[in-house]
């Protein structure tokens, strides 16, 4: 066995290691979907709707009923007189037992497309049900992703905040020295001043929005707000993505996007709910038979025959057709038929708007994309030139050439053009994601 110091070592680099790698967006979107409660309940929907059809399909199968009646039962006596002065008491004047045995079998034969329609319907309604399912799984996606990248940013911005104020700090005893020393005038360690607060107050914004980021992160988890969070940072694979074009966007993105496969499936319900309501006009047909025994138990010498047991039994059976043709239901029908042609007709004039919404998300998703792309090159280059820039003027200032104005402003120029590297790298992480969304299918693997 290991000794017990072995095993706490261990314990110690397992947790030190899992923790360093972090929460990655697969593992995020993994929790949301587990712990969000519109998918959960999306999930019980559609198990719901699935049972709905197999209420919906009994209606094709024959239904068989078993009845049983136990009772009492009287009716006034009925007699024959078959010879003069004979009387044959058929049931007399008292009352019985009643046992009554019966198993009645009915079959629907034709209902003028009445259940066809039902079923139809309900087959629909929960392909409807998994789109949405799909849709708000997509939605919930991008928020996640958004939800992370904001945390990301704010890591980074406040690592960044952390930066620069060690170098206001460095700057700020550089200047304090240089006036000792009467080789700098005092508006220098003024404005050194000046700069350290104000980068210390963007600090404390940093870590206050850092806060909140993390709990806005761990809402969309559906975790405590106070959870620790630790995420594993990715990696810019700008130069790698490659975007296709528009028109190769829009052909999957009116094959997968839930809205429009939902608006097609309504407009199939749609015409089959005016199927539905023109049923009315027609008449049914369905098959019924029954098989019964029954039981008369009268009290003993009641019956008027010889070595009468007082019971009369007799069996039935009995098959027959039933034809139902409602001539008039007081335009119930005709109004039906109305509203069903209405709501189709409704159905029918979105089709235009969200057509158009989807080109625009399409295009508009594309055109964040690039927008994005150009932005990490454009602030490549700002961080390269601004990092120059500072690394002249600080020289400039510690040779006593120039004052520290053109420190404190090359300064600043740097810590502006590293955090537009930050969100311009955010950012494109999160057009990739709008991107998906506004397609309905992974056109980018964000994870």
């Amino acid at each position: 066995m290991l000794p017990r110091f072995t095993i706490f070592l261990i314990l110690i680099v397992f947790f030190i290691g899992s923790t360093s790698f972090g929460l990655t967006l697969q593992e995020s979107v993994e929790i949301a979907l587990e712990n969000n409660p519109e998918i959960l309940a999306q999930a019980e929907r559609i198990n719901a709707l699935g049972s709905e059809i197999g209420q919906v399909y009994s209606a094709f199968l024959p239904e068989l009923k078993i009845e049983g009646r136990f009772g009492r039962e009287y009716q006034s006596s009925i007699s024959y007189e078959i010879l003069p002065g004979q009387t044959f008491v058929v049931t007399p004047d008292n009352a019985a037992n009643v046992k009554d045995y019966r198993a009645v079998l009915t079959q629907n034969l034709y209902t003028g497309g009445k259940l066809e329609s039902r079923l139809d319907i309900a087959r629909v309604r929960l392909k409807i049900a998994k789109e949405e399912l799909r849709r708000k799984k997509r939605e919930l996606v991008y928020r996640v992703a958004l939800a992370y990248y904001s945390v990301l940013r704010a890591e980074r911005l406040l690592d960044l905040s952390l930066e620069s104020a060690d170098v206001a700090a460095a700057h700020l005893a550089q200047a304090k020295a240089y006036v000792a020393l009467g080789t700098a005038p005092k508006a220098d360690l003024l404005r050194a001043q000046v700069k350290a607060a104000e980068v210390e107050l963007g600090k404390i914004q940093a870590e206050s929005e850092l806060e909140i980021a993390r709990i806005e992160f761990n809402d969309v988890l559906g975790r405590e707000a106070e959870e620790p969070l630790i995420l594993k940072d990715a990696k810019s694979r700008a130069s790698e993505d490659v975007l296709p074009s528009s028109e190769e966007l829009l052909f999957p993105a009116f094959e997968h996007r839930p809205e429009w496969k939902v608006l097609n499936l309504q407009r199939v319900i749609g015409e089959r709910e005016i199927i539905f309501a023109r049923s009315g006009f027609s008449p049914t047909l369905s098959l019924r038979g029954t098989i019964s025994r029954s039981y008369l138990d009268y009290p003993p010498g009641e019956l008027q025959i010889e070595e009468s047991t007082g019971i009369l039994e007799s069996d039935t059976w009995n098959v027959y057709g039933l034809v139902s043709w409602t001539i008039f239901d007081g335009l119930k029908t005709p109004n039906k038929i109305r509203e069903a042609e209405a709501n189709l007709a409704e159905i029918k004039a979105h089709e235009r708007r969200i057509e158009n919404r989807i080109v625009a998300d399409v295009k508009r998703a594309r055109l964040y994309f690039c927008a994005a792309k150009l932005r990490i090159k454009s602030a490549q280059k700002g961080v390269e030139y601004a990092g120059q820039n500072l690394m002249l003027a600080q020289e400039k200032y510690r040779k006593g050439v120039r004052g520290n104005i053109e420190f404190i402003e090359a300064q600043t120029s740097l810590t502006k053009a590293k955090t537009d590297l930050l969100n311009a790298e955010a950012d494109y992480e999160l057009t990739k994601a709008k991107i998906n969304l506004a397609v309905g299918q992974e056109v980018f693997a964000l994870f």
